[in-house]
């Protein structure tokens, strides 16, 4: 695991935080339609991107 993630730590940091940008308006945007099984999958999709990023960067 730490050789995949020291293989890929650029990649990896970049999506994490291109995800972290987009992933609120696609909260906001799920919240305002009521999907709460959006919000919580992208919840959950926001998480493992901070841990990610936490663990990359």
């Amino acid at each position: 695991m730490k050789q995949l993630l020291q293989k890929h730590a650029k990649g990896l940091k970049y999506a994490s935080l291109i995800a972290m940008l987009i992933v609120p308006f696609l909260l906001y945007s799920a919240a305002r339609h009521d999907m709460s099984w959006a919000v919580n999958s992208l919840l959950g999709i926001m998480g493992v991107s901070m841990l990610v990023a936490m663990k990359v960067g």
